[in-house]
């Protein structure tokens, strides 16, 4: 696979079902095989499906949702973005603390200005 077609890919969203423990699919991609771009997003999408209200179900708060990510409740991930993750924590609280209808692009800015994406 040449570089062009993973970034293709990646900015598809076509390994939004790729799971950092293997376990994923089309490619049962592994760890760093995914590309770091996407990992970021995988992330922010767990994140935000946590703590958004949905027509099913209310969000948790901030602290619950970071606390079942951590604890591999929302998938495996890379080591790396969790640690990013608890060290930006306040810094996501404090900026998102009011959802807005662009809340999980936010959320990727933030989690990729972490990683100086």
């Amino acid at each position: 696979m040449n570089t062009q077609e993973i970034q293709w890919k990646g900015e598809h969203g076509f390994w939004n079902h790729e799971r950092y423990d293997g376990n994923g699919y089309p490619d049962g991609l592994k760890g760093e095989e995914i590309p770091i771009a996407t990992q970021v997003v995988f992330l922010a999408d767990a994140y935000d499906i946590l703590v958004s209200e949905s027509a099913y179900r209310k969000g948790i708060p901030h602290k619950e949702a970071i606390r079942n990510i951590l604890e591999g409740k929302s998938g495996a991930f890379n080591q790396l973005l969790l640690e990013c993750l608890l060290d930006g924590q306040n810094r996501i609280q404090r900026e998102l603390g009011c959802q807005m209808p662009d809340a999980r692009w936010n959320k990727i800015r933030l989690l990729s200005k972490n990683l100086k994406l």
